[in-house]
């Protein structure tokens, strides 16, 4: 690594470390909190409190796992996507007689390179335009052009290939080249948010079909008509988390996809000072990226 980027890279690696940390307290405390709930359902059943206040509180539970979980995948995002800029820093070289390279030992580019990529998803052919521009050009290897044109097409049938991603976690390993925790956090996640679920739905009808009878009539209709949306809700939070899935494994937020969306970016940005710089091994990584991409994200695959 260029000695001009020891700095922002130790930077970016102790916010990626603290991110970690952050991702596993999140964990740790959903599976804490959780075997306090079900030792709290427990001592409900024993004590022969009434259904309809077990229903309300397994469905209460559940949406709360799975709020937590759409906050963990936003993080899972923001790991990737320190990583990726961290792996840009890692391939960058500068000419040795490139003079300017020495000036550039105080410059942070982490968050004006953030902004751009921000604005790169709001406006769809930023990354297309700076591919075509002479100063943010990478190398004749390196085509990025073709790869920001047909980007989101890697994304197409999510569901289906998470799905698959998360049978393949629970039988065996992820079949991806992104780091493993986030199927198995999702694994975890789903089975205790289901189990509560079910656990809700199961007392809610045997309320409403008459097995059970210790609450009126009345109790049981208003039941019914606030755990649907709950239960709706569920579903298409799932389903979403289920697509997220596979665009953070193996889709348009890999840590490898952002590398390549930063590499135009960083190349802009250095373009200011003057500077010019090679990425070793930058053609062989896209070629990777490509074929991953390209042979494995097939829209029928």
């Amino acid at each position: 690594m260029q000695s001009q980027n020891l700095e922002e890279y130790r930077l970016i690696r102790q916010e990626l470390q603290s991110l970690k940390d952050c991702i596993t307290n999140y964990f740790g405390f959903i599976l804490g909190g959780t075997g306090i709930a079900v030792l709290g359902l427990g001592t409900l059943f024993i004590k022969g409190t009434e259904s309809h206040i077990i229903v309300y509180i397994s469905f209460l539970i559940s949406l709360l796992v799975s709020f937590v979980m759409f906050i963990l995948f936003y993080k899972f995002n923001s790991h990737n996507r320190y990583a990726g800029y961290c792996k840009l820093l890692n391939h960058e070289r500068f000419e040795k007689q490139d003079n300017n390279a020495e000036a550039f030992h105080s410059i942070i580019a982490w968050e004006v390179c953030l902004g751009r990529l921000r604005t790169s998803e709001i406006e769809e052919k930023y990354l297309i335009n700076l591919c075509n521009d002479e100063n943010t050009k990478i190398s004749d290897d390196i085509n990025l052009v073709n790869f920001f044109i047909d980007f989101h097409k890697i994304d197409h049938g999510k569901r289906r290939k998470g799905f698959k991603l998360l049978l393949s976690t629970l039988f065996s390993k992820p079949h991806s080249t992104s780091w493993g925790f986030p199927p198995y956090v999702t694994v975890v996640f789903l089975v205790i948010c289901g189990s509560l679920l079910l656990l809700g739905v199961i007392k809610a009808l045997l309320l409403y079909t008459g097995d059970q009878v210790d609450t009126e009539e009345t109790i049981n209709l208003i039941m019914l008509i606030t755990c649907s949306p709950v239960i709706i809700l569920q579903i298409f939070l799932w389903l979403n988390f289920i697509g997220k899935l596979h665009i953070l494994m193996n889709g348009s937020e890999t840590v490898d996809s952002y590398f390549c969306r930063f590499l135009p970016i960083r190349k802009l940005f250095l373009s200011v000072y003057e500077l010019s710089p090679k990425y070793i091994d930058g053609a062989e990584t896209y070629k990777q990226i490509e074929n991953l991409y390209y042979k494995k994200n097939e829209p029928n695959s």
